[in-house]
């Protein structure tokens, strides 16, 4: 949620320039991150990551998630490229493999949040004599 915040207030900080930024999210895909020994085993499952009681239903579903390689990429190659971003003004959103906006949910929408986040961002980034605008 934070990189959708994180880009939803940056957008904002653009807006009236020809830059469109969004967050994208590359669907369920295998991506490598539960390597184990060096060797990718997708069903273990990671009780770190999603708890003993998550591990049953995430191995359930594994076997559905799409490559990386092959797929992974629709989202941010839509983003980046597609004519529908600037006809349709799209800024501030979370795009959705292939190429679908999609709805954030009532804590995304949260103004607050975002622009603490924001806040955060700039003053560690300002004490590394950085800045973000």
């Amino acid at each position: 949620m934070q990189i959708f915040y994180f880009s939803r207030s940056l957008a904002k900080q653009v807006e009236h320039e020809n830059v469109y930024i969004n967050a994208i999210h590359p669907g369920a895909v295998k991506t490598g991150m539960d390597l184990i020994d060096g060797l990718t085993n997708y069903q273990l499952g990671d009780p770190g990551a999603y708890g003993v009681a998550g591990k049953i239903p995430i191995n359930t579903i594994r076997p559905f998630f799409k490559d990386a390689i092959e797929e992974g990429y629709l989202s941010a190659l839509f983003a980046g490229m597609s004519p529908r971003i600037v006809e349709e003004n799209i800024r501030g959103e979370y795009i959705c493999p292939p190429d679908s906006v999609e709805d954030s949910s009532k804590r995304a929408e949260d103004e607050q949040l975002g622009q603490n986040l924001w806040t955060l961002n700039k003053r560690q980034l300002s004490q590394r004599d950085l800045s973000i605008g």
